[in-house]
């Protein structure tokens, strides 16, 4: 026999799912639209290829934990791949250098945040999270994806320049 106290659990529960969908239907629409911004900056802002807008580091950091890593390089992959594929860049650049800041994002998110913070964290929040340390995340996963980003352009403008010679 179910009492009071089950059935206002079970509603808790369901309510919670769904304010948990909303939320990432939310999260997945404005990642969409930065999307749109990163592709729309890459293309306007292509003073030199060494030189580029990066807000994908960011956003691949704000993708929740729940979805979990293959799902997380899977959302890296496409992303870096449109960026590419809209901005006329090198087709495959923007992927490899985001695919390894996307698979470090947990291992960041460890460094930035106690263990106990992190198997309690849900989404990254900056009430409960403080921005300081997920600024620190996302200056971390920046930094990884611009060092890949820049050697393979610095390689590949020597491959060119090499092959003109």
């Amino acid at each position: 026999m179910m009492n009071w106290r089950s059935k206002k659990w079970n509603m808790d529960m369901r309510e919670y799912q769904q304010r948990s969908r909303m939320r990432n239907g939310k999260f997945y629409l404005i990642y969409v639209i930065l999307l749109v911004a990163q592709i729309v900056l890459s293309g306007l802002l292509d003073f030199t290829q060494l030189f580029t807008p990066a807000l994908l580091p960011a956003m691949i950091l704000c993708v929740p934990l729940a979805v979990g890593t293959p799902v997380t390089l899977v959302i890296a992959f496409v992303s870096g791949f449109l960026v590419d594929f809209f901005s006329g860049g090198v087709l495959g650049l923007t992927c490899t250098a985001l695919l390894p800041a996307a698979l470090m994002k947990n291992i960041f998110l460890r460094i930035c945040f106690d263990n106990d913070t992190y198997s309690r964290m849900n989404d990254l929040s900056v009430k409960k999270l403080g921005l300081g340390r997920i600024l620190s995340c996302a200056f971390m996963m920046t930094a990884l994806f611009m060092v890949i980003y820049v050697n393979w352009c610095a390689h590949l403008y020597y491959i060119r320049v090499c092959h003109q010679n």
